[in-house]
């Protein structure tokens, strides 16, 4: 059991690691699943708040939010989080910005 909560902390942290590789920009030559593609087509119209989603990364979509704050932020990360792990089916991250790509909160999750 121990084993596998350290295994969960390091894949996490990993995948955190990666996410901020990229901090906003977009990683070159990756290609974004139909899945992918649907799902951050779907949030405009499934979380309130949310503008636009778009994959950044294979792990990464950063959501537009219209003037969340920090607070407001972070639960429209949780709300995609919420929306996006089963239909996913991988583990990714989400940053959520006003437009201007300033992270304003940002929520991992690590799919099993």
């Amino acid at each position: 059991m121990r084993l596998q909560s350290l295994g969960a902390i390091a894949l996490s942290t990993l995948i955190f690691l990666y996410s901020q590789l990229g901090y906003g920009q977009p990683i070159e030559g990756f290609t974004v699943t139909d899945n992918q593609i649907n799902f951050a087509q779907s949030l405009p119209s499934e979380i309130p708040g949310v503008i636009s989603a778009k994959w950044q990364s294979p792990m990464d979509v950063w959501v537009e939010a219209d003037q969340a704050n920090e607070s407001r932020a972070k639960d429209i990360a949780l709300d995609v989080i919420f929306e996006g792990k089963n239909i996913l089916d991988q583990s990714f991250c989400v940053h959520v910005h006003n437009g201007n790509w300033q992270q304003i909160a940002m929520t991992c999750w690590s799919s099993p």
